[in-house]
């Protein structure tokens, strides 16, 4: 069976019409199960053993990220050959695997492949994702693939990771993101919004981030539409 690990529900809608909560279980198919993980690479691998238990012997990990390199354009798919952890090791994903994902995302897809970094935290600012890029080289950043990437090859199970860019690297993240992330590794609406309620000039910059993030999860559609009918290019 294939497990899938999606931090935030709104990346979910990508694969999953139904509104879902983080810690919520599915099955796409009987051999493809999706969980809901919530930010963070701890819960990320929390998700993954509890997956496994339940019969993943594979594991992909689905979402957006953000962009370090200058040439990356919210939408655009990345598909990581190589994980850069916090320690600044190198983990490489299962190239075999990888590459069927690829192969049959071509026709509608060019998906980078450079590496994509570990951050400790969101990379609100241009200064953080300029300081990661130069630190790593790596073309974007997430904060749960590496950490899944780690524990896959401990477990010695295949392990890929598919983002999609969701924002620019001039972008930043509004306060109000920043303050309404809860003890779940979600973004609670409630706080969101009240924030925003006093510090309503921040609404502009949580548009146009949305805007971004709308063209992410609109290539991660359509990739998962081509995906689900190869089984995820499992074997």
């Amino acid at each position: 069976m294939l497990g899938i690990i999606i931090p935030l529900p709104a990346e979910c809608q990508s694969l999953y019409r139904h509104r879902v909560q983080i810690g919520t279980t599915f099955l796409l198919r009987p051999s493809i199960a999706v969980k809901i993980s919530g930010m963070g690479p701890q819960r990320a691998v929390t998700a993954a053993q509890a997956l496994q238990k339940e019969g993943a012997s594979a594991i992909l990990n689905w979402g957006c990220a953000a962009a370090l390199a200058d040439n990356l354009m919210p939408g655009q798919l990345l598909l990581p050959e190589t994980l850069i952890t916090r320690e600044r090791d190198a983990l490489k994903v299962d190239e075999t695997w990888r590459k069927r994902i690829q192969n049959t995302l071509a026709g509608s897809f060019t998906c980078r492949s450079e590496p994509l970094a570990a951050s400790d935290e969101i990379l609100a600012t241009p200064a953080a994702k300029r300081e990661l890029h130069a630190a790593t080289g790596a073309a974007a950043a997430d904060m749960e693939s590496t950490a899944l990437a780690r524990w896959a090859e401990a477990q010695k199970i295949p392990f890929v990771a598919l983002r999609a860019i969701a924002d620019h690297t001039e972008s930043r993240i509004p306060e109000a993101v920043l303050t309404a992330t809860d003890d779940t590794g979600g973004i609670a609406l409630p706080r969101l919004l009240n924030h925003l309620l006093r510090h309503p000039t921040q609404i502009f910059a949580l548009l146009a981030l949305g805007r971004q993030f709308s063209a992410a999860r609109t290539s991660l559609t359509a990739a998962g539409k081509l995906l689900l009918a190869h089984n995820f290019c499992l074997p």
